[in-house]
């Protein structure tokens, strides 16, 4: 049920660029689900697939290092 929220986009295809970037140069991507979720005018760019908490706190740590904001979040 573990998410990590990595940004809020006001256009979905720059979500869905940023994701392609990522995935491409950062292993920690391989097996993870891209997740899409709407919000008013907002699309919350989401990596799921995660067994649980610590699984997705991992997950941020290695993209913060890197300069990426990333969330955990329970969908």
């Amino acid at each position: 049920p573990w998410r990590a929220q990595l940004d809020p986009f006001g256009v979905e295809g720059n979500a869905r660029k940023l994701w392609a970037t990522l995935e491409k140069k950062n292993p920690a991507f391989a097996g993870r689900q891209p997740y899409l979720v709407k919000s008013g005018k907002l699309t919350r760019l989401q990596a799921g697939g995660f067994v649980n908490k610590g699984e997705a706190e991992s997950f941020c740590t290695a993209l913060r290092k890197d300069g990426q904001p990333c969330l955990v979040v329970d969908k």
